[in-house]
């Protein structure tokens, strides 16, 4: 009888458990993005424009990343040296000789089996509610994608634009 209740609660327990791991890992790709706008913002009030890629941004994760990180931006405006190659946490160092001391992150691995999580390149387009990038050197949009709950048949995907609009396009976690 015991052994049968300890198992009631067990199938009951670990997918609400699995589902909390996931939700909380969520929480890296907000604070990735909201950190990605701020840096944006900084830059813009320097500048007057959004420069469009990480280095100029001055955006420079530590440490192993969960989720990939795509950026967008409507200019190729140049402060200086506007290396356009910079908009993803997962690209080549091609940044002028910078990147060595730059890139900073590397990513958890992904795993067929087991418990590993891990970034991503299933990016597509930004949520579709989410205006794109213009025209003009006003805009960004970035995505930040990963993979959070092996058990999910979707990554988790979310976006911030230049508006301060932070929405999830796909929920992993589920």
């Amino acid at each position: 009888m015991v052994v049968a209740i300890i198992a009631i609660l067990a199938l009951v327990a670990i997918p609400t458990y699995k589902s909390f791991q996931a939700r909380a890992r969520q929480k890296e790709a907000q604070n990735l993005l909201s950190t990605y706008f701020t840096a944006a913002q900084a830059v813009k009030a320097e500048h007057g424009l959004y420069p469009g890629n990480f280095v100029q941004t001055g955006f420079a994760p530590t440490g192993e990343l969960g989720y990939r990180v795509r950026g967008e931006d409507g200019n190729d405006i140049n402060i200086a040296l506007n290396d356009n190659n910079c908009w993803a946490t997962y690209s080549g160092c091609t940044c002028s000789g910078a990147c060595a001391g730059f890139r900073t992150w590397t990513e958890k691995p992904l795993c067929a089996v087991g418990a590993c999580i891990g970034p991503t390149n299933t990016f597509t387009a930004a949520c579709s509610t989410l205006p794109g990038p213009g025209t003009t050197n006003n805009t960004f949009t970035v995505v930040a994608a990963g993979v959070i709950n092996l058990q999910a048949t979707v990554s988790d995907r979310w976006a911030i634009n230049h508006q301060k609009v932070l929405e999830v396009c796909t929920d992993g976690s589920k």
